[in-house]
């Protein structure tokens, strides 16, 4: 004979036969079962699929089952609940693996949930709420907005700290290619890399002082030209190439030009980087153009 519902924090173990679960509805078996507030790493608690996680001494990682049969679909978490900046999240257990290849999913932020759930294969992170979110795993793409005639207007957010940084990566066969960047002074900066995804191949930064654009390797124009209206131009180092079109300032605009020296032509040619022909140089203060 059937009794009354468990309330859901007691229910038997997921991977119980339905008949063992007191003929309770088949919908309470899916509640959220919360452990008891975590402050060191440790295996997710048997029964428990929710972790309440205090970081305050130290990050805590809670290991995921380990991938079975049983448990594809049930989604697994954790909520974050102090204020420390430590992570607090959920980590793969033996050889498991997320999809990208990760083994971890953490925040660093109170009140943040991070979750997954086993596919078969791998884990796949679960979207993420709170005052932070983790991750947000898509194969293909996300669109914002819709895909009709679009929103009026869709934005998309990443909110730092004041001391933080905030970036949206590009990556290549998920090695880091090229990232867009929000500094810990708020400087806007563009990078990108080499193959190996740490070696910066160029950048660059816009200055949230004073507005200036700066350029890590140079700027080399190869067509249309480079007009300046306001604020001058000053090259340190590396030279400016113009390939095509032309370099025009208006009144009242100055060119800061820090040019290579050589005697002549022949000499212009030698150095390295080399001047071009048209390229400018001077000798002994005198400023000349490369004509051959």
């Amino acid at each position: 004979m059937a009794t009354s519902p468990r309330a859901s924090q007691t229910r038997l173990p997921l991977a119980s036969p339905l008949l063992q679960h007191d003929g309770r509805p088949a919908s309470t078996l899916v509640a959220w079962q919360f452990t008891a507030s975590l402050t060191a790493s440790q295996v997710f608690p048997s029964g428990k699929d929710c972790a309440l996680v205090n970081a305050t001494s130290g990050a805590v990682n809670v290991t995921l089952p380990r991938g079975s049969e049983e448990i594809i679909g049930l989604p697994f978490g954790a909520y974050k609940t102090d204020v420390s900046a430590n992570a607090a999240g959920l980590l793969c257990a033996g050889a498991d693996t997320f999809a990208d290849t990760t083994t971890s999913l953490t925040t660093t932020t109170q009140g943040a949930f991070v979750g997954a759930v086993w596919d078969g294969t791998y884990w796949r992170p679960l979207v993420s709420v709170g005052a932070s979110a983790a991750s947000l795993a898509a194969t293909t793409s996300v669109v914002v907005g819709g895909t009709g005639t679009g929103a009026a207007a869709p934005r998309v957010t990443a909110n730092k700290t004041a001391a933080g940084t905030a970036a949206h990566d590009l990556k290549a066969a998920n090695t880091l290619r090229a990232e867009l960047l929000l500094d810990a002074n708020e400087n806007l900066v563009l990078r990108n890399y080499a193959a190996d995804g740490t070696t910066v191949l160029g950048s660059i930064t816009l200055d949230n002082t004073t507005g200036l654009l700066t350029s890590l390797l140079g700027m080399l124009i190869t067509a249309g030209g480079l007009t300046i209206t306001a604020g001058g131009l000053t090259i340190t180092a590396g030279g400016l190439g113009l390939v095509a079109g032309n370099l025009a300032l208006t009144s009242g605009v100055r060119a800061v030009l820090n040019l290579p020296s050589a005697a002549d032509d022949a000499a212009a040619a030698a150095l390295s980087p080399t001047v071009p022909v048209g390229g400018l140089y001077h000798t002994a203060g005198a400023v000349k153009q490369r004509l051959a």
